[in-house]
């Protein structure tokens, strides 16, 4: 009876060949229809209070999600866990189809980029300079920025419009200028996945509009994003796939459509919902009020 199963050599032939595309911020597979970023049964608390609870989601390339739900619903939560900034109590995250604590941290962040809620510098770096920490992942045994790190620097900048403000300090932004470059500095990783934590909440409506295109211009080309807000109107024209928490529990996650009914939103955030398709801004459009009392 001959052995149908690989060989060693075959095998390793394929880590290897799997390891040089992460060395290359490459998935370790080519297969795009599989998920990028799974997570299997999640739970996190603290002091014995749960703030996560059964939490799964299988995301892909190509498509932009957006999470939402009301304050304390455990979306900051679920994002720390999926960016390994925390350990779940238990369940377990894949990114790429390996367990992310496989993961040695220069390869995760080829692969993972997050842009944080927070938009403080502890040190007066240039824009510029802040910007290029993105590049950090993939700098050589020296730390030089090539020509092509460089070249990435500059997008981003000019993507968020900070090329004028690229010599000036950090520490002298404004709230929504800080913001920009930490966004900027996340786009300028250039990985695989990026992780967005309220990235409109210090901007301006024409920035907030223009960063949404942005991520929309990421996921066409193949990435897969993920942005956590309390905008539901950008969630509702911006993210394809919407998922949904409250409670630190997930309610529903799928196509924008069918999750963002009136009955379901208006169960969530405790109100009355109108839910209707908006034809000037795409999308749906979204009209809360408090809830009448009978």
């Amino acid at each position: 009876m001959s052995d149908s199963r690989p060989s060693a050599s075959l095998a390793s032939a394929a880590d290897a060949q799997a390891d040089a595309r992460l060395a290359q911020g490459q998935p370790p597979s080519p297969d795009e229809t599989a998920p990028w970023l799974e997570a299997e049964a999640l739970a996190f608390g603290y002091d014995g209070r749960p703030v996560l609870e059964n939490f799964s989601l299988q995301l892909r390339p190509g498509r932009h999600y957006v999470m939402i739900g009301p304050n304390g619903a455990g979306k900051s939560t679920a994002l720390d866990l999926l960016a390994r900034l925390k350990r779940p109590s238990a369940g377990r995250v894949r990114l790429l189809g390996r367990d992310l604590t496989a993961y040695r941290p220069p390869e995760l962040a080829r692969l993972l980029a997050l842009a944080p809620q927070s938009s403080q510098f502890s040190f007066a770096f240039t824009v510029r300079e802040a910007v290029a920490l993105g590049r950090r992942p993939w700098l050589g045994r020296w730390g030089r920025l090539t020509d092509d790190d460089e070249r990435q620097v500059e997008t981003a900048l000019a993507q968020l419009n900070l090329t004028a403000l690229a010599d000036k300090p950090v520490t002298a932004l404004s709230g929504g200028e800080a913001q920009r470059a930490v966004l900027a500095r996340a786009l300028a990783q250039d990985a695989q996945v990026t992780l967005f934590d309220e990235p409109t909440g210090s901007l301006d409506v024409a920035q907030a509009l223009e960063l949404m295109e942005r991520v929309a211009e990421l996921c066409r080309g193949g990435r897969l994003c993920l942005t956590v807000t309390h905008d539901l109107a950008l969630a509702a024209v911006y993210g394809e796939e919407i998922i949904l928490l409250k409670a630190g529990r997930l309610v529903a996650a799928g196509p924008r459509d069918a999750v963002l009914t009136a009955r379901r939103l208006s169960e969530v955030f405790e109100a009355e919902v109108d839910v209707r398709t908006d034809d000037f801004a795409g999308g749906l459009g979204l009209s809360f009020r408090r809830r009448r009392a009978f």
